[in-house]
């Protein structure tokens, strides 16, 4: 059984996040002032002001194979990611929870992140 913490996106992410950061400022100090064409590295990290361009590595567009989701193709994401019904198409929050961890969730983890996204769901004008 999963304890809470591993249940909650929130407590994930608070993992997470400082190892990106971490991982950042390790690539900005080594490549930094690296040229990639007329823009730096520095440039791409700090904001992308004045250019056209993203860092986004939670999806690859792969001219063979496809959209890629943290290196998982859409037919893989239909067999490792839970879903509503056995062999149904994955839950959305299966996916948002892959593209923002980079790991697989269990069940019981997409279970939890829904119904905190229920919780916190409010129709504009109801009570």
């Amino acid at each position: 059984m999963q304890s809470a913490s591993d249940l909650d996106l929130h407590a994930q992410l608070k993992n997470i996040i400082p190892e990106q950061q971490e991982r950042l400022k390790k690539l900005k100090s080594v490549h930094g002032k690296v040229y990639l064409g007329n823009i730096t590295v520095d440039m791409v990290i700090g904001g992308m002001r004045g250019m056209t361009g993203l860092l986004w590595e939670t999806s690859l567009l792969d001219p063979d194979e496809g959209i890629r989701f943290r290196g998982l193709s859409i037919p893989e994401c239909q067999k490792v990611l839970p879903a509503a019904t056995p062999g149904g198409e994955p839950l959305p929050e299966g996916l948002l929870w892959l593209l923002l961890t980079g790991k697989v969730p269990s069940k019981e983890q997409v279970d939890a992140l829904s119904k905190d996204l229920r919780s916190r769901a409010k129709i504009p004008g109801s009570k």
